[in-house]
């Protein structure tokens, strides 16, 4: 059985297409072969062959040949068929997903893991089904599995680049959902990091909300300057992007303050040695156009050369 699996894992992995049928017929041969019987192993092998080249409809009908086998599927064959779908452009892609997890969870031989979730929510966020997504979130939470900081942010994401308007409400629900969890478990993989409270700010600066945008970067600082707290300064420190995210906010928005604050922001990135980058600049620019100031960004540019993108 053991050379069997080697020979099928190499033409699983190989370039050709004829990768899947070489598999088939080397389980036909072990079914011919005495003492020699193909196992879960053996079908996770061909079912890989196919996902690895976006045949998701032929994995699923591998898996169910194992049942009729009577060999049982194990979580990781469930997991290498929700891939297959997920990866596939097929339009039903997330709703076959959804059924094979369902299947999962109504198992009494095993249930659904951090995988099986996170892939099946990628499918859900391809298909820009954010509030599905984020139910499987909430689900996963609630059976004591923890997501992590990318599937996270990665509903995040989408929320923020929608165009629904409660979406930084529902960013900030997320990135509480993640602190929360954090401090409740102490899991590492669910810790906020940079990127999801950039999210945010995205967020808002999408919708020219800048006050709201500056009130999360202070939180930022706030917990950066915090040394002997959970959260240290290599982990939530605002970066460049962090602060011409919130000089965006202000550029969108159509507060005549804009100038000013966006003034305020820049010496605080000097002032905490965030180097400012071309985007800070041409933002700048933007908004002390727009008020009839673009003498005063002029003279910060040539004391200021930005650093390169």
């Amino acid at each position: 059985e053991k050379s069997f699996g080697i020979v099928m894992n190499a033409w699983s992995k190989s370039d050709t297409s004829a990768g899947p049928s070489k598999c088939i017929r080397l389980i036909q041969d072990m079914h011919h072969t005495p003492n020699v019987f193909p196992d879960v192993v053996s079908y996770n092998i061909l079912i890989d062959s196919f996902a690895r080249r976006g045949l998701a409809s032929q994995a699923e009908r591998a898996m169910k040949l194992m049942t009729e086998k009577r060999i049982q599927p194990d979580e990781q064959v469930f997991d290498t068929v929700i891939n297959a779908w997920a990866q596939s452009e097929h339009p039903d892609a997330p709703d076959r997903c959804l059924k094979i997890l369902n299947e999962m969870k109504r198992s009494k031989a095993y249930r659904p893991g951090d995988v099986s979730y996170h892939t099946t929510i990628h499918a859900l966020l391809k298909a820009e089904r954010i509030l599905e997504a984020e139910a499987l979130l909430d689900e996963m939470i609630e059976n004591d599995i923890i997501p992590n900081k990318i599937i996270v942010g990665a509903v995040m994401d989408a929320w923020s680049k929608s165009d629904d308007n409660d979406a930084p409400a529902n960013c900030l629900r997320l990135l509480n959902l993640a602190i929360d969890t954090y401090e409740r478990t102490g899991a590492s993989d669910i810790k906020p990091n940079v990127v999801m409270y950039s999210t945010l700010l995205d967020s808002y600066a999408r919708r020219g909300r800048a006050l709201e945008a500056e009130t999360v970067l202070s939180s930022m600082m706030r917990q950066a300057n915090q040394s002997q707290d959970d959260y240290h300064q290599d982990n939530v420190s605002p970066t460049a992007i962090s602060f011409n995210t919130v000089l965006t906010a202000w550029a969108r928005s159509d507060d005549t303050r804009a100038p000013d604050r966006c003034l305020r922001l820049f010496a605080m990135m000097k002032r905490l040695q965030v180097q400012p980058t071309f985007v800070t600049f041409e933002v700048l620019r933007e908004v002390f156009d727009k008020y009839h100031r673009k003498g005063e960004i002029e003279h910060l540019l040539a004391k200021n050369p930005p650093l390169n993108d």
